[in-house]
C-alpha cells in the first residue's frame, strides 16, 4: 500500500463507508420530515491534543447542532452517531490498520461512559457493531453541542508513543455518512 499516511488512511475510510453505505439502509423509516431526525449532523470543529505531563488525549467534537443520541429506528440505530478510528499502522489491511474505534453508538447516557474497541477481532457482542473488543471505558462530557473525552494514549494507539496519530472522525445519521474528517493529533504545548 503506497503512498502517505493520511491518503492509506483516507483509503481504508473510503472503504469503510462504502462498507456502512451499502449494509445499511439510507433513511430512517417512520421518521417525521423536519424532526431533529432528519436534520443530517455535522462536524463544525474537531481536536485530539496529547498532554504529555498527564499521557490522556483531549478530544473535542464540536457539532454544528445539539445532537440526538437518544432516538433509533426500527434497526437500532440511532438518529445521530458519530465514530473514531485511530490509525495504527497503515500499512496493514482494513480493518487491522485501525488500533481503536470510539463508537457514539455506544455512548451511554445515564452513567457517562463511553467504550473504546479494538479494531479487530470482531466480538460477537451485538453492541460491537462488528468491531473489536473493549480496551477501555472512559467518561465523557457532552454539553450541548460539544463533546468531550480525554482517554490515556494507551487506550487509544497501541502504535504512538510520542502522542502523533491519524485519526478519522465521522458523523452519522441513523447510519449514513454525514462527514469525514482525517487529521492528526498534536502535542499540547
Amino acid at each position: 500500500m503506497g503512498g502517505s499516511t493520511k491518503q492509506r488512511a483516507r483509503a481504508a475510510l473510503a472503504i469503510l463507508a462504502m462498507v456502512i453505505v451499502t449494509t445499511q439502509a439510507a433513511a430512517a423509516p417512520g421518521m417525521a420530515k423536519g424532526s431533529p431526525g432528519n436534520v443530517p449532523l455535522h462536524i463544525a470543529s474537531e481536536s485530539a491534543v496529547y498532554h504529555p505531563e498527564t499521557g490522556n488525549v483531549d478530544f473535542t467534537l464540536q457539532f454544528d447542532r445539539r445532537p440526538n443520541f437518544r432516538t433509533v429506528d426500527k434497526y437500532g440505530r440511532k438518529a445521530d452517531s458519530f465514530q473514531y478510528y485511530i490509525v495504527g499502522d497503515d500499512t496493514l489491511e482494513y480493518p487491522q490498520i485501525y488500533d481503536a474505534i470510539i463508537r457514539g453508538d455506544e455512548i451511554n447516557l445515564r452513567t457517562h461512559l463511553l467504550p473504546i474497541r479494538n479494531s479487530w477481532p470482531s466480538d460477537p457482542d451485538p453492541a460491537a457493531g462488528g468491531w473489536g473488543s473493549i480496551r477501555a471505558i472512559v467518561p465523557y462530557h457532552l454539553r450541548g453541542r460539544v463533546l468531550t473525552l480525554s482517554p490515556p494514549l494507551t487506550a487509544v494507539s497501541d502504535h504512538s508513543t510520542d502522542g502523533i496519530f491519524t485519526y478519522i472522525v465521522g458523523t452519522y445519521r441513523f447510519g449514513s455518512t454525514v462527514d469525514e474528517i482525517v487529521n492528526e493529533s498534536v502535542i499540547a504545548s
